[in-house]
């Protein structure tokens, strides 16, 4: 059973990493999140280095991957975002598959630019050239400073 769609743009865009803590997920589509942009204003100790957020930006957009959650899958979420994310609902622009409203987790209180390691940029990076997001949103995510 469908509990609502979930906007991934972060490390979930990795389908083993999203198998694990979702494991009744299923992939739909890419999606962009219009007036937008991809951040890290949080320090994630798990990672040992800055973790993606969305940021409010009119000249921006972000890049991610839609899944379908069961109610499960979502408390689960909810559970491994911990008191640091906010899921809100947020419109989306899914291509072909017309405007759409998700849940988006945003970081609630965001502290400066956090450097995010090699290894968590390559997995946006990997997803992001899987999945085929425009190449200069590729680009944008190879350009990250890191730690």
């Amino acid at each position: 059973m469908s509990y609502g769609q979930y906007f991934a743009y972060g490390s979930n865009m990795n389908a083993a990493q999203m198998t694990e803590r979702c494991p009744d997920s299923k992939y739909i589509f890419k999606a962009r999140l219009p007036n937008f942009r991809l951040d890290f204003t949080t320090y994630s100790r798990t990672r040992g280095g800055g973790a993606a957020d969305v940021v409010p930006d009119g000249e921006a957009e972000v890049w991610g991957l839609v899944y379908e959650l069961t109610e499960g899958d979502l408390k689960r979420m909810d559970k491994r975002e911990g008191p640091n994310y906010r899921r809100s609902p947020m419109q989306l622009d899914a291509g072909k598959h017309g405007d759409m409203t998700a849940w988006v987790y945003e970081v609630i209180n965001k502290q400066p630019f956090e450097a995010p390691t090699v290894a968590y940029r390559q997995l946006l990076i990997d997803a992001a050239i899987k999945h085929q997001f425009p190449q200069a949103y590729v680009a944008l995510l190879e350009h990250i400073e890191t730690r």
